[in-house]
């Protein structure tokens, strides 16, 4: 009679071990790093050039499920960049620190296929362009 409760319960714990790894948190805090890369250019008339440092970030975003199938994200991205243009009478260059913000409603589609979990994302964001400082040259503005 012990030996059938224990192994009753111990068999109840494995089981509900993995049900229990299987349980969605209903929120979570992300942390990502971003790189800014792009070519330089030059314009048709070969007079000035454009060369933009690469550069690195950061993107932090939160998330709320309110049930199995809706929940809310928004992230929020910082990056700091320069821009330097070459002409054949002057130089400029433009720093700037770019903001990142983004708000999604998250829509979990169910499906039966293992690991696999498809979504569709609706919402809004907005790229705010923060010169600093450091810019050389004149109308360089938010």
């Amino acid at each position: 009679m012990i030996r059938t409760v224990i192994a009753t319960i111990a068999s109840m714990f494995l089981f509900s071990a993995g049900a229990m790894a299987q349980v969605e948190q209903p929120s979570q805090i992300t942390v990502q790093g971003t790189a800014l890369i792009a070519n330089s250019s030059i314009s048709d008339s070969g007079s000035i050039s454009r060369r933009e440092t690469k550069s690195g970030g950061f993107l932090v975003g939160y998330s709320y499920q309110f049930n199995s199938w809706a929940g809310l994200e928004g992230n929020y991205g910082y990056t700091r960049n320069t821009q330097n243009y070459f002409g054949t009478a002057a130089q400029s260059s433009a720093q700037a620190d770019m903001h990142e913000l983004l708000g999604s409603f998250v829509v979990h589609i169910p499906t039966t296929v293992s690991h696999v979990r498809p979504y569709v994302l609706a919402g809004a964001g907005a790229l705010i362009f923060d010169p600093t400082d450091q810019s050389l040259g004149s109308g360089v503005t938010r």
